[in-house]
Formats: structure tokens, sequence, C-alpha cells
């Protein structure tokens, strides 16, 4: 058994040292992107850093990657380096600086021009830059110059050269250019005396206005704006117009507005960039803002009884701007105002109501200035329709002359809400009816009671009934009566 055992120690033993990476092993390849050179233009005797851009991918041996620089004139400090300077001759011209990567069998080569331009006077300085449009193509005979007056004209690389600048702060501006447009620049640039800059490469594009995103009218005739941001590195700031007023200029970093007390409905932008023409102008039409009453579809109104209704409703849109809401009943063809001003986050009114009533109602908002909106449209009318009291049904009467009384029936099947009613009354007179008649309350009873015993009849004469419901109305404690049924019977 021991003699198994370390037998399987052994073949594991060589089954992982089968498996151990040789360090020197090669697991990856590598690939020449380019030569990065910072900048591209330098005056004479001017030294830069060339940098190999290799990507390596994997684990490559890199003791297996040898380097080659090589230039068309000039000096290189060390050819056989991956990164390495450059030192340029003592005249102007253009020069190729070519690097060679080998690897195993693979060879790379990649290759940059450097342009290499006069060294400036002592107390003076000079300018150089690429001009190109959106699409990288060069822009040509485009006049170049600075606000000291020195100016170039750009080849059919889109190269300028400009000397003879006087050391110190200066601009750049362009001539030639047949569109609105903006180029990404230093606000300032600063010359110093002898020495040469190179901008590299400047992009001209067309001025962008940025756009008008979100536009709100709120209450209190104020309007929100939100537009567009635009690139800090190009433009300075961007003009809002009424109309076509300049009412302010606002940086990069301002996107959103709000206006109070607005009475026109123009509005335009436009971005100023620090180099270049301004942009066209984006314009929208807004009318100054309104209030905005609660929505009618989440308006309800709600009976207890006869005698109370609530209203209650949705907070209004911009709600942040309004004081509170007013409770509004039209009443001939006008309406006014019946609350005291609700505060905001109480969304409900107790009304007053009585029987058979119906009503229009509003519920208006009222902004912090005061303002409201005076013209309500049917969509907003909130009805309240009080029924009526309902008077018993099928009331009859009969003659019981066994026991010398009369039996009084009725039903109560149309009665809604019954709970809203407090109870019944009969009234008697005997005779016959006239319009002077005076009829007498006989019983008064629940609302619950469907019958009644009239014992003293009157013999003979005719006994004449009426019944009704009744509710009490809580604040004034008066009754307030159904219609009635009625009927007679002749007692023998």
């Amino acid at each position: 058994m021991n003699q198994l055992k370390a037998i399987c120690t052994l073949l594991l033993l060589l089954l992982l040292l089968s498996c151990e990476k040789d360090e020197n092993e090669d697991f990856g390849y590598i690939c020449l992107k380019g030569i990065n050179l910072e900048p591209t233009v330098l005056s004479l005797g001017e030294s830069c850093v060339l940098n190999s851009d290799l990507e390596i991918v994997g684990h490559p041996n890199l003791s297996d990657i040898s380097y080659y620089w090589k230039c068309s004139e000039g000096d290189i400090s060390d050819n056989s380096s991956s990164n390495t300077f450059w030192t340029a001759p003592s005249e102007i011209g253009n020069y190729k600086i070519e690097l060679t990567v080998n690897y195993k069998n693979e060879k790379f080569t990649s290759d940059i021009l450097v342009k290499v331009v006069n060294s400036p006077a002592k107390d003076w300085g000079s300018i150089s830059g690429f001009l190109l449009d959106i699409d990288k193509e060069p822009l040509t005979e485009i006049v170049v110059s600075t606000v000291t007056g020195e100016f170039s004209l750009t080849d059919h690389e889109g190269f300028f050269y400009i000397k003879d600048i006087p050391q110190g702060e200066t601009g750049i501006l362009f001539d030639g250019i047949e569109f609105n447009y903006a180029a990404a620049l230093p606000c300032s640039i600063e010359v110093k005396g002898g020495s040469h800059m190179h901008i590299d490469n400047i992009y001209i594009l067309e001025s962008e206005c940025p756009d008008f995103i979100t536009i709100e009218s709120m209450p209190g005739n104020r309007i929100y704006f939100k537009w567009g941001s635009v690139d800090p590195n190009i433009y300075q700031y961007v003009e809002f117009y009424s109309g076509s007023n300049l009412m302010n200029r606002f940086g990069t970093d301002v996107t959103e507005l709000t206006l109070e007390d607005v009475t026109n409905s123009t509005w335009k932008i436009r971005a100023i960039p620090y180099y270049g023409d301004a942009s066209d102008f984006k314009s929208i039409y807004e009318e100054p803002g309104e209030v905005y009453d609660p929505s009618s579809d989440f308006s309800t109104l709600t009976y207890s009884n006869f005698y109370e209704a609530s209203i209650t409703w949705s907070a209004a849109k911009y709600e942040n701007y309004l004081d509170g809401y007013k409770i509004a009943k039209l009443q001939n063809s006008s309406w006014s105002f019946i609350s005291d001003l609700i505060p905001i986050n109480k969304y409900y009114y107790e009304l007053e109501t009585y029987p058979n009533e119906s009503s229009i109602y509003y519920v208006i908002s009222i902004a912090d200035n005061g303002d409201y909106n005076n013209s309500q449209s049917n969509s907003k009318r909130i009805y309240l329709n009080i029924p009526a009291l309902i008077s018993p049904e099928d009331f009859d009467a009969t003659y019981n002359s066994e026991n010398n009384n009369i039996e009084l029936i009725w039903n109560l099947n149309s009665l809604d809400n019954k709970d809203w009613y407090d109870g019944i009354i009969i009234k008697k007179c005997v005779g016959t009816i006239y319009s002077s008649t005076i009829w007498e309350d006989l019983e008064t009873m629940s609302i619950n009671q469907l019958s009644y015993t009239d014992l003293n009849p009157i013999s003979g004469k005719k006994n004449n009934y009426r019944i009704y419901t009744y509710s009490i109305n809580p604040r004034t404690q008066v009754k307030n009566y159904s219609t009635y049924q009625e009927i007679t019977i002749n007692v023998p």
C-alpha cells in the first residue's frame, strides 16, 4: 500500500512540473501604432522628445524587441531606445523622422513629419499651427492674424506661421471663412521673446447654438427656460434675448433661467465663442405663465347628508408658486368666491348645502402674487346636485267600522339614504278642502314606520290626510319637508 501511495505522489509531482510556465516563454505580441511627438513644429536648434507608441498585448519577451530611429536631418540622442531626443537642424524645412521596431521575425515602421521654422529674435516671438475643419481636413488660404496685426496665410496643409510678434499677450483671428465659425483656442496666448509656440491643430467648426430643452409657463407670469450646454473651451457665454433686446449674458455653466413678471412672448438665445462669429439664433414663442387650477379629473364632491358636502381636489401644477386655493360659486352667470384662502397641502372644503340644491363650484388657484385664472372653462366645473326629500308612496286609508278607526299605510321603497331623514309627519283636516284650509299635525314618527292608526275619525265627514317626510337642518334646526301624498276617506 505504501509503495502505491509513493507512485501516486510521484506522478502528481510530474504533472505539476509539466504545467509550470517558463518565464521566458513568449505569450503575446506587439504592434507599433506610431510616434508621439509634441510639438510637431520647432524652431531652429530646438529639441523635443520622441516617444514610440507601442501596443503590447499579453506577455511577450521584451528582450526580443529592438528599436532603430533615423532622421533626414537633425540629431537623435539615442537611436536604439524606445524614447529619445531629437534636435532640429539649423535650416528651416520639413524633416522626416522614422522608427523601426523589430520583434522576432517581424518588422514595424512608422514616420512623422516635423516642421522647423526660424527662431525669433530676442524681443519677438512666433506662432504656428494647423487649421482644420471638423472632419480634420485642412482649411487653405485662410488669413490667420494676431490681435496686434501680424498674419499668415494657411497653405495646402492648413499650416500657418506668424513671425515677428511682439512679446506679451495676444490672440488669434481668422478671415476668409464663409460661415459662422468657432475655434478651440486658449483665451489668450503669451508670446515670449526669442521663443516659438506651436498650437498644433486648431479645429474650425460652425458655431452652434444650444437648443431649448424645456420651456414651462408658471403662475405669476413666470417662465422657466432650460437649454443645452456648450463647450466651455470654445464658447465664452450664451446671450439671452427678449424679442430683439439682449437681456443677459450667461457663462457656459449656466443652462437654466426663471423669469418673473413676464409680458413678452418671443425668446432667443445664441452662443458667443472666444474666437469666431456668434452662432445663429434659436427662437421660441411662449406666452407668459398662467395660474393653473387643479385638474377637474381629480376634483370630487362627496355628500354627507342634505346639508353637508365636501369638495376635494389634487395639488395644482406649480403649487410651490401658489399661496393657496379659494372656492368659487357660479351664481347668475358669474362666479364669486365663497371661501377664505385655503392653504396649500389642504385639499378639501366643507360646503353648506340644502335639499334639492343644484350649484356649480370651482376650485381656484391663487398665485403668490395674488394672480388667479379669472376665465373658468366648463371642464373645470364641479357640479353639486343635492336630492330633494322624497315623499312616501302608495299612501292608502281603510276605515274599520268595528273599532271605529282609520288605518293608514304607505311604503318608502323610493327612499335612498334613509339615514338623511329625521322622520315622517301626518297632517289631517276634516270636511271639504279649500286653499285656506288649515291642516293640523296628527302624528310625527320614525322614518322607518310604515303605518299609523287614527283612533279618532270624525263620523259623517270627510277625513283628509297628508303624509310627508322631513329632515332638520343641523345649523338652523329648521325642518324641511318633502312633497306630500294625500288621501280622503268618508266616515259614516
